[in-house]
């Protein structure tokens, strides 16, 4: 019985931490297709709380979440190529 609790509880806990890598890649996948909007906002904003606000605002994120991620991401991480390691990397957490 304990065995299978401590299983459930690993599987849970893996299975929230996907959600949430799923949940940000999904963030990345969207700034990257509305990168020149990003970097417009990002530049343009007065501070960090400003540009999360208005990346959501504006349709390229859709969380709170989802916007810091963005702003702490490398900008050389959303080139064409990042993308599609992005979007496998996306498919393979929705494979499991």
């Amino acid at each position: 019985e304990h065995r299978r609790v401590v299983f459930r509880n690993r599987f849970q806990a893996e299975k929230k931490a996907h959600e949430k890598r799923i949940h940000v890649l999904d963030g990345y996948i969207m700034a990257l297709a509305s990168i020149d909007t990003a970097i417009e906002i990002i530049r343009g904003a007065a501070g960090r709380e400003e540009a999360k606000e208005e990346l959501i605002d504006f349709g390229v994120v859709n969380t709170e979440a989802q916007a810091e991620a963005v702003l702490e991401l490398k900008l050389a991480a959303l080139t064409k190529l990042e993308g599609d390691k992005l979007a496998q990397e996306r498919a393979k957490l929705m494979e499991r």
